[in-house]
């Protein structure tokens, strides 16, 4: 025979227990520090251009100097996920240098701020994702000096602190300003690089 005593300790296991999964089942989702969704170039309030005129670049930072580009070119893609890539290319102390900055998506003339886009994917399972799928390489910016692949040569604006970008009425000309970092640094400190400069849309790049 079952003892009043012996079933009021099981209910009360059974409470604890039913009470244990209503906590872990029904509680909200569980905090996160990985910040906003990336979504990629956002249009701000127009902003104060970098002096000169187009074709001239200042860097700050790892390499200090003005250059004047000697070719740069804009490549433009319509569409709600396009984008507009302006590369300029140029010397600056000593150095010989390939840069690219873009905004993504791009929604017309207007200034960006250059934002995180969601990244490509290293495999091919996955649901469908246009902003995603549709990432210019090297978004939202990077620059090489020639030759790359030399210790502190390559740079790229992963997570900016700074990133802005304009384009003019007529989309042939425009102005940025972008912080980078090294991504092949001579050291473990990582150096930082800031470039402002104007551009006007020359004939495409040619290999």
């Amino acid at each position: 025979m079952v003892s009043l005593s012996n079933v009021a300790t099981v209910c009360r296991a059974l409470e604890a227990g039913i009470l244990c999964v209503c906590v872990i089942g029904c509680s909200g989702p569980a905090s996160s520090n990985a910040g906003p969704t990336p979504q990629g170039s956002v249009r701000v309030a127009p902003a104060t251009p970098p002096p000169g005129d187009a074709g001239q670049i200042t860097f700050t930072g790892a390499v200090t100097g003005t250059s004047h580009a000697t070719h740069q070119a804009c490549d433009v893609s319509p569409g709600a996920f396009g984008q507009f890539t302006a590369t300029s290319t140029g010397d600056v102390g000593g150095l010989t240098y390939f840069l690219s900055v873009a905004v993504y998506p791009y929604r017309g003339v207007g200034t960006y701020e250059l934002r995180p886009a969601p990244s490509p994917l290293l495999y091919h399972v996955f649901t469908p994702d246009p902003l995603r799928d549709n990432r210019p390489g090297g978004y939202p910016g990077f620059l090489n000096f020639v030759p790359k692949y030399e210790p502190g040569h390559a740079f790229s604006a992963i997570k900016p602190q700074h990133a802005t970008m304009t384009i003019d009425e007529g989309e042939r000309s425009g102005w940025f300003d972008v912080e980078m970092v090294s991504v092949n640094a001579k050291t473990a400190e990582t150096s930082k690089l800031r470039i402002a400069g104007r551009f006007g849309c020359g004939p495409p790049f040619t290999m």
